[in-house]
């Protein structure tokens, strides 16, 4: 229950105070008498800092003592938080608040408009400084549009569902009032994919060399999709995101990558290059569009790599304020992306330092550990990549398989290919016995000769 301020009936230099429609921790929105005309009250510290940032002129604000307290208020037309308001009624609402959002950015790039005061005589919004982390303006417009909806304005194909009183080419305007830039080909009905997901190859996945992952990706993730209708009955509507942990160079990357090839679908990297900003928010505007723009295509795939980079656990250092901001976008955007018919990865050399709330159930329901190939695996590998080769029937892997077991899948992929080039070279008909051995050879001295440098191999357990 709100403890108002003024009492019915009170006048401010002619505004007559009818009730108290809704209220924050510094301030406080009155209905008045005049029909269409709202009053906003605010403490003395909360105007200062208005002022100071520069969202209102001082003479805008009028002050006033009420009691033992100094206040600052601003009265006439249409005011309202965007915390907890319902969807706008009209077209032109909405884009008058969009606007404002545009205007208000002039004032300040960094400061949270999560539950700012929407302000209609000065077209602003007005941060109320109750936001403990940065919200993107992209999530702030589609949750006014929603009525609360926690959804980003570049997911517009749902957006446009939710908001289907207006019209797409509406709902266009509204952003773009708003300053935002939609993705490229991000709301074009024509690329809307809300049929049944389909996978492109035949029969099960084959990873050679990674028998436990092969199961888990035939079992968790393909048999899902492929048997859409008997999983959705037991509640199962698409596969979970998955987190894929080991040491570098352990495979994990290339076996998401043969998946990917496997099910033909499109995909998207999140990755230091491709997110990664010095600015603040950025980043995590930028995981916002990629995360949209996977959900025009979907059914589509998100490979997150080395993602202790983004939501390092709080502990691990770096800066809070960028840590806070990108945890708090992977948090919002998993889920309703799984339900969108994305299919997540995330790959991590060290699980420690991603943040709980990341790898806790309900985001990241598998967590799979990937380690380098046992001997088993190796002798699989090196028979894969030689079936498609021309190579001697007398050929011999066992020295091959003992030099490569426990190494990373790249080192086995190295070897065979150098074993190829020796053969091409000496213009022979096939892949014999001494092209490998020296292939063999030439690896186990470029190991030596690495052996103490940043490069060398490390044990993992």
């Amino acid at each position: 229950m709100i403890d108002p301020w003024l009492p019915r009936g009170y006048h401010i230099h002619g505004w007559k105070i009818k009730q108290v429609a809704c209220a924050g921790t510094d301030w406080q929105i009155y209905r008045t008498e005049q029909a269409g005309d709202d009053l906003l009250l605010m403490a003395a510290p909360l105007g200062e800092t208005l002022m100071a940032q520069g969202f209102l002129k001082s003479g805008l604000l009028a002050s006033i003592r009420i009691g033992a307290a100094d206040r600052y208020y601003l009265a006439g037309g249409t005011i309202f938080s965007l915390a907890g308001c319902p969807a706008p009624d009209t077209f032109i609402d909405a884009k008058a608040v969009a606007l404002a959002l545009r205007q208000s950015r002039q004032a300040d790039q960094e400061v949270s408009l999560a539950g700012a005061i929407y302000v209609e005589k000065y077209s602003l919004l007005l941060p109320t400084a109750g936001a403990a982390t940065f919200v993107g303006d992209d999530l702030v417009l589609g949750q006014y549009l929603t009525g609360g909806i926690p959804l980003s304005v570049f997911a517009f194909s749902r957006l446009a569902e939710i908001c289907s009183w207006l019209t797409e080419e509406q709902l266009r305007d509204i952003i773009n009032a708003a300053g935002l830039s939609l993705p490229a080909g991000c709301g074009e009905a024509a690329e809307r994919t809300d049929h049944r997901a389909v996978i492109k190859g035949t029969g099960p996945f084959s990873l050679p060399g990674r028998p436990a992952l092969e199961t888990f990706f035939n079992e968790h993730i393909i048999d899902i999709v492929r048997h859409e209708e008997k999983y959705r009955r037991m509640g199962i509507d698409f596969p979970s995101a998955t987190i894929l942990y080991g040491p570098p160079g352990c495979g994990k990357t290339y076996a998401v990558q043969r998946l990917v090839e496997y099910l033909g679908w499109p995909s998207f990297t999140i990755d230091a290059n491709s997110v990664g900003s010095p600015y603040i928010h950025q980043t995590g505007k930028l995981i916002a569009e990629l995360f949209a723009k996977a959900q025009e295509k979907a059914p589509s795939v998100i490979i997150i790599d080395e993602m202790e980079a983004f939501v390092s656990a709080r502990d691990s250092g770096g800066s809070q304020q960028y840590h806070v901001e990108e945890v708090s976008e992977f948090l919002r955007l998993i889920p309703e992306a799984v339900q969108n018919k994305v299919l997540i990865f995330a790959m991590t050399n060290r699980l420690d330092m991603v943040d709980t709330a990341i790898r806790r159930t309900g985001r990241f329901d598998n967590l799979v550990e990937v380690t380098f190939p046992g001997k088993e695996e190796a002798a699989a590998l090196i028979q894969h990549l030689l079936q498609d080769l021309p190579v001697s029937d007398t050929l011999h892997t066992e020295h091959l398989i003992d030099a490569v077991t426990g190494k990373p899948l790249s080192d086995v992929d190295y070897v065979i290919r150098e074993a190829a080039r020796l053969a091409a070279k000496q213009d022979k008909e096939c892949i014999d016995q001494e092209c490998l051995d020296l292939a063999t050879a030439a690896f186990e001295d470029r190991k030596r000769t690495h052996r103490g440098s940043p490069f060398q191999d490390r044990s993992f357990s």
